[in-house]
């Protein structure tokens, strides 16, 4: 990797310490152009340009930057702004991988989807309301917790339990640029049961047990990321 643009909008806060690479004295810094110091001190032999403004905006001021990068990586987890990207994608897929990743409650379980040329969009597995088709785990009530006296909401976990899932997502990253993968994929990383149910939540035996992976812990699963013939954007 000899080029990276970082696209952020928002600023380090104190609930971003244990799952962030930047530490306590970036608090209150923006998140984007202070990663890129950080990275450029420890990696002086690669370019890295820190951009503080959401992807929509660097797409109308840098759509070089765009057109030109060998594989786009979203990490919002924001489905509007995930379909979003998705349709501007079906117009460059023809040049470019797309790498979407995120997490299930509780870190529990992992997803990482490389959208390319052959095999479906972001979109063939996902409904319009942004609610993806396979689930490991299963909630039995809304899994988000407040802060005392605060409006703030949070989900209890830490760098730990995100561990594997930014493992999962780096690697496909790389596969897609080592040439690796030549269709569509989703790579799915199941999780620890003991976690899970004390968190309050189970699996979803039936998609694990389709793909063999019901009595296990820790371990990756792979599927095909094929298209939906009724998919509502490609």
């Amino acid at each position: 990797v000899g080029h990276l643009f970082l696209v952020e909008t928002q600023n380090v806060a104190s609930s971003n310490m244990g799952r962030h690479y930047l530490g306590a004295r970036y608090l209150g810094s923006p998140k984007a152009t202070s990663l890129t110091k950080e990275l450029q001190i420890n990696f002086p032999h690669q370019s890295i340009q820190g951009f503080q403004m959401d992807w929509q905006e660097f797409h109308r001021v840098h759509s070089d930057h765009l057109v030109d990068s060998a594989l786009i990586v979203n990490m919002t987890g924001d489905w509007n702004s995930e379909a979003l990207l998705n349709s501007v994608h079906l117009q460059l897929r023809q040049k470019k991988d797309l790498l979407y990743g995120w997490t299930e409650a509780h870190a529990c379980a992992g997803h990482a989807v490389l959208v390319k040329t052959g095999g479906g969009c972001l979109a063939c597995h996902f409904d319009a309301s942004g609610n993806a088709e396979r689930q490991l785990t299963k909630w039995p009530a809304a899994t988000l917790l407040q802060e005392p006296a605060c409006g703030a909401t949070f989900q209890p976990y830490g760098p730990v339990e995100l561990s594997s899932s930014v493992g999962l997502i780096s690697n496909l990253a790389l596969d897609s640029l080592l040439g690796k993968i030549q269709t569509s994929m989703h790579r799915m990383w199941k999780g620890s049961t003991e976690l899970l149910r004390e968190a309050g939540g189970e699996w979803n035996e039936g998609l694990l047990t389709e793909y063999g992976a019901l009595g296990r812990d820790n371990l990756q699963v792979e599927a095909d990321w094929d298209i939906n013939p009724s998919c509502f954007m490609c």
